[in-house]
């Protein structure tokens, strides 16, 4: 099952950040976040590009063990 793909919101609440900064925060590669991304990470697809919200991702890595 691939990820969950979600409408872009933008309630002035969360910021939505690049698999770059998602890797930064996370102090992983991006190889890694393409990984997790298979495995059902929670992401927002506009256009081409993929966004997450880091909260949403905490919240994923919560549930997952």
């Amino acid at each position: 099952m691939g990820p969950i793909k979600r409408e872009a919101k933008n309630n002035g609440t969360n910021q939505l950040i690049t698999r770059q900064e998602l890797a930064d925060q996370l102090k992983v590669s991006i190889r890694s976040v393409d990984a997790e991304l298979k495995k059902g990470l929670p992401c927002y697809r506009i256009g081409k590009s993929v966004r997450f919200d880091y909260a949403d991702v905490l919240e994923y890595f919560r549930n997952k063990k």
